[in-house]
């Protein structure tokens, strides 16, 4: 075939225009991929409509909303079956137990003062709360947020303040650094004392919640204070 041949056939195979014409009209008797079709009308048979969902040997996924559904239903049923197992009594017990284990070896880890261990112990290790609530706190300690761990940290930080002021007194009274500096200081010193010191009484209010006798339990809510060294440290 010539070179000059090709566009014609290509003209007569394909229509480079089509687009801007009207679409023409579908007719399955004359499609050739149509073969079980035109045999059942030569039959005198009448196509049925596939139905929806039916199965055409062919395996197709399922639409994201059929799977997202099959998904929860069958997350619902594992979830339900988890809880009816954990809410056997003996298992909830069993569960408690060893959660109750755990958080005391924190606290032994993070050297949690005696006064919290046994304010925490009164309110939540005597079967009133379930193992969830417990799972919590030690979630808290594990990762460092635990309301304890925040007053000690906070705790930490304004003493060290108090320790850096107390330095400063020190250096001046001795004259071994310039005025200016020494004022210089000081503020830097004092600003960062009265920022801790926030810190602490808001832990310390948050924390008291934490561990403030459950409703209908007695128990002295003045008690529920945070002692150093013996005293409470915010008087």
């Amino acid at each position: 075939m010539e070179r000059s041949e090709i566009p014609r056939v290509r003209e007569q195979r394909w229509d480079p225009g089509f687009h801007r014409g009207r679409i023409p009209d579908y007719d399955p008797m004359h499609d050739r991929h149509c073969g079980v079709y035109q045999a059942m009308v030569a039959r005198g048979e009448r196509p049925r409509p596939a139905r929806r969902g039916a199965s055409t040997g062919v395996d197709r996924p399922r639409s994201q909303g059929a799977q997202a559904v099959a998904t929860r239903r069958a997350a619902g049923k594992r979830t339900a079956s988890a809880v009816a197992e954990a809410e056997n009594p003996e298992k909830v017990e069993q569960m408690a137990r060893q959660v109750e284990e755990h958080i005391e070896h924190c606290w032994e880890t993070f050297k949690v003062p005696q006064h919290h261990r046994e304010l925490y112990r009164a309110k939540y290790f005597n079967g009133i709360f379930h193992p969830k609530v417990l799972l919590q706190e030690a979630e808290a300690l594990a990762h460092d947020y635990a309301a304890v761990l925040v007053v000690m940290r906070s705790i930490a930080s304004r003493e060290a303040a108090l320790a850096r002021l107390r330095l400063l007194e020190k250096v001046f009274s001795e004259g071994s650094m310039p005025l200016s500096r020494v004022q210089s200081e000081l503020v830097d010193v004092l600003l960062a004392l009265r920022s801790v010191s926030l810190e602490v009484v808001e832990s310390i209010v948050r924390w008291r919640h934490v561990v403030l006798p459950a409703r209908g339990v007695k128990g002295p809510a003045s008690s529920v204070q945070w002692f150093e060294n013996g005293e409470n440290y915010l008087i």
